[in-house]
């Protein structure tokens, strides 16, 4: 849901984005990838990978896939929703989703507010040795859903 509430932060002009293409930006430590279609619609979601653990959304094919607007990722080609972020090949997999517009030609975008304390959303950011650590420059969250049987 976008509100005028929220907190909007400038991240570039529109015409810094191709169509078809995305860019990523850091907005108070999140990393986001902003994503435009080539119908010119735009999106923005986390720029980290879960599957390869590295941030390259934004460097993604931008698609349309069975009628949904998708980004792959272009390391393992995991198809992920642009407007829910979900990763079409793993329903377990989520992308944090930011709202996103365009004012003055400029794009602009609004982190939800968290709730809670920072200690019960821990950061982890991908390690060179494989292994998870603890940063405060961490990448968005990343949903799983877990199903019971």
């Amino acid at each position: 849901m976008i509100s005028e509430d929220m907190e909007w932060h400038e991240v570039c002009a529109i015409d810094d984005i191709a169509l078809g293409a995305g860019l990523p930006v850091q907005v108070a430590g999140e990393h986001i990838a902003i994503i435009r279609t080539r119908a010119g619609q735009l999106a923005a979601l986390s720029n980290f990978d879960p599957f390869s653990r590295a941030f390259v959304i934004a460097r993604g094919v931008v698609r349309d896939h069975a009628g949904v607007p998708t980004v792959a990722s272009p390391i393992y080609e995991q198809n992920f929703c642009l407007e829910t972020g979900e990763c079409l090949e793993d329903d377990a997999v989520r992308l944090a989703v930011f709202p996103v517009r365009v004012r003055g030609g400029r794009v602009q975008v609004a982190l939800r507010p968290r709730q809670g304390l920072a200690e019960e959303r821990p950061a982890v950011t991908p390690d060179p040795r494989g292994s998870a650590s603890s940063q405060d420059d961490a990448p968005p969250a990343l949903f799983r859903v877990r199903r019971s049987r």
